[in-house]
C-alpha cells in the first residue's frame, strides 16, 4: 500500500542502565537484524524466539528503562508486515507480562501523554489490556474525553474486557456522548458496558437512570451471579438508540456512521441463478412481500427452474471462459432467467436497500471494482442526505459486470478514505491480478499481511459478504484479521 522503512533502532531504543546493558545491546542489535528480514517467517523462525527470549530477559529486569524499551519497539515499521507486527506483538506481550511497579507506571505515564496520537494510544491500550487493575482504569478513563473515535474504541475495549466497577460511570458518560452521533464508538462503549454489568440497556438514559438507581451498590459479584446462575440476559444486537439499523442481504447489519462499501463487479457478477431476494421485515418498504415478486422478475412463458427435467440455457457472456468455449471451462449461468437473476442485479438492489436505511448522519461512499476501480463520488465520505443517497442509487442501478477481480486495489482505494471505521467487502471470486491469474498463496498472505500492518493502529472493521464462489480462506481470514463479520450469499 505504502512504502516501508527502518527507522534507526540507536535513535528510537533508550540507552540501558549498566546492570543490564547486554540484554538491551543484544536486543538492540538483534532488531537491526530483523529489519533486513523478508518475506513471512513462521512464529517459531530462530530469529523470533531469539527476539522473544532477548524482551523477555529485559522485561525480566523492570524498570522505567526496560518499558520505554519494550514501548518503542511496539512502534518500530520493518520491510515485512509479518516481522513488523510479530516484533510488535512479541514487545507488547513481554511488557505486559512485567509485574514491575516502575515498569507499569512508564506505561501509564506514556498513556497520559497520547490522547491525541492515535498511533500511540492504541498499542498501549492493547498492552494495558492485560492489567485488570484500578490503576489501569484510572490511567484509561481519561482516553473516553479523545475526540479521536479510534481512541475512545480501544479504551472502551480495555475497560470492558477488565471488569471492574470504577470503569462503569466514565464509560456511561461517553455512551451518552457518542450516542448524539452513533456509529462504531456507541458499539464498542456499549458492548464494553454490557460486558461488564450483563445489562441489555441500549438508551444512554437507561444507563443512567441503572446507575443512579442500581449501579453505586452493583458489584463484580452479581456478575459472576447472574452468569452462574444462567440469568444472563442476551446482549443487544447493536447499541444504535432511536434509529433502525439497516442490513445488507438481509443479514447483515449496518451500525457504521463512517462505511465504505466495496463490490465486486467483475465478469463471473454476470451469472444469473435462480435466488430469490429475502422477504423484507416488519416497517420496511413492501413488508411481507418478496422483492423477487418485481415484475422484472417475472419468468419467460414455459420457464420454471423447479421442474422436472429442466434445461439451463448456456451462457453466452462474451467474457466468460466457458462461453468462449475454453476446455474445461463451466459457468452455473443460466440465460433462460430474465437479468433480475444476475449476481450484478442482485448485488445492487441490496446496496440500494441499504442507502436507502442509511440514518441521515451516516458518512458514506461506495468503490466498484472489477480490472480497475470506480469511486462513486470523490475522495471523501458524503453525508447520506437524501438527494446524495437518490444519486447513490442512480449510480448502483448503472452498474454492469465485466473484468477482473483485483480485490487488492479495491482494498487500497477503500483505506485511502482516512475517516472510514468500516469497509463492506462484497466477492464472489478469489482475488486476481490485472490479466486474471487468481494470486498465489504468497501473494494471498501478501496482501492479508499488508492490510494487517495498515491496519494496526486504524482498527477499521472489515465486513466480508461472500457471494457463491467468493467463500475462500482469503475471504474469511480478511474478515476474521480485522474485526468484522463474515457473510456468504448464494
Amino acid at each position: 500500500m505504502h512504502a516501508r522503512f527502518a527507522l534507526p533502532l540507536a535513535l528510537t531504543i533508550v540507552a540501558a542502565a549498566p546492570a543490564w546493558a547486554d540484554a538491551v545491546k543484544d536486543l538492540q542489535n538483534h532488531a537491526r537484524k530483523l529489519a533486513g528480514m523478508k518475506g513471512h517467517p513462521e512464529a517459531d523462525d530462530p530469529a523470533f524466539l531469539k527476539a522473544q527470549e532477548l524482551m523477555e530477559a529485559v522485561a525480566k529486569e523492570g524498570g522505567a528503562k526496560a518499558a520505554k524499551t519494550l514501548m518503542a519497539l511496539t512502534r518500530i515499521p520493518y520491510t515485512s508486515p509479518t516481522v513488523e507486527i510479530t516484533i510488535a506483538t512479541m514487545a507488547r506481550d513481554a511488557l505486559a507480562g512485567c509485574e514491575d511497579e516502575a515498569a507499569r507506571a512508564e506505561v501509564y505515564k506514556a498513556l497520559g501523554k497520547v490522547k491525541k496520537k492515535a498511533e500511540h494510544a492504541v498499542p498501549l491500550l492493547e498492552l494495558v489490556s492485560g492489567w485488570p487493575t484500578e490503576k489501569t482504569v484510572a490511567a484509561v478513563a481519561p482516553l473516553l474525553e479523545s475526540k479521536d473515535p479510534r481512541i475512545v474504541m480501544a479504551a472502551a475495549r480495555v475497560l470492558g474486557g477488565v471488569h471492574l466497577k470504577a470503569s462503569l460511570e466514565p464509560l456511561i458518560e461517553s455512551y451518552a456522548k457518542w450516542s448524539k452521533a452513533g456509529g462504531e464508538p456507541v458499539e464498542a462503549l456499549g458492548r464494553a458496558l454490557y460486558d461488564i454489568t450483563l445489562q441489555p440497556l441500549v438508551k444512554p438514559e437507561d444507563w443512567q437512570k441503572w446507575w443512579k438507581d442500581q449501579g453505586k451498590e452493583w458489584t463484580p459479584e452479581q456478575r459472576k451471579a447472574a452468569e452462574s446462575s444462567g440469568g444472563t440476559k442476551q446482549r443487544p444486537n447493536h447499541f444504535q438508540s432511536g434509529v433502525k439499523v439497516p442490513k445488507f442481504f438481509g443479514s447483515l447489519e449496518v451500525a457504521s456512521r463512517k462505511l465504505v462499501i466495496v463490490m465486486d463487479v467483475s465478469g463471473s457478477m454476470h451469472i444469473r441463478e435462480y435466488i430469490k431476494d429475502p422477504v423484507l421485515e416488519e416497517g420496511e418498504e413492501g413488508a411481507g412481500t418478496s422483492l423477487a415478486a418485481d415484475p422484472a422478475s417475472a419468468l419467460p412463458k414455459g420457464i420454471d427452474p423447479n421442474a422436472d427435467g429442466y434445461q439451463k440455457k448456456k451462457c453466452s457472456f462474451n467474457q466468460c471462459p466457458a462461453a468462449r468455449g475454453r476446455k474445461g471451462a463451466t459457468c452455473p449461468s443460466d440465460e433462460n432467467l430474465p437479468e433480475y437473476y444476475s449476481r450484478m442485479a442482485r448485488l445492487s438492489r441490496a446496496a440500494q436497500r441499504l442507502v436507502k436505511g442509511l440514518p441521515k448522519n451516516t458518512k458514506f461512499n461506495m468503490i466498484a471494482y472489477s480490472t480497475e476501480t470506480r469511486t462513486w463520488k470523490g475522495k471523501a465520505l458524503t453525508t447520506a442526505s437524501d438527494s446524495n443517497k437518490a444519486k447513490a442509487i442512480e449510480w448502483l442501478q448503472g452498474l454492469r459486470a465485466g473484468g477482473v477481480t483485483r480485490s487488492d486495489v479495491a482494498i487500497e482505494q477503500a483505506f485511502t478514505f482516512r475517516d472510514a471505521d468500516t469497509v463492506i467487502f462484497v466477492t464472489d471470486g478469489a482475488p486476481t491480478n490485472a490479466g486474471g491469474k487468481v494470486l498465489d498463496e504468497e501473494k494471498v498472505t501478501d496482501f492479508l499481511a499488508e492490510i494487517r500492518r495498515q491496519n494496526r493502529v486504524r482498527k477499521v472493521k472489515i465486513d466480508v459478504i461472500a457471494i457463491a464462489e467468493g467463500h475462500s480462506t482469503f475471504a474469511t481470514e480478511l474478515a476474521e484479521q480485522n474485526g468484522g463479520q463474515y457473510v456468504t450469499v448464494d
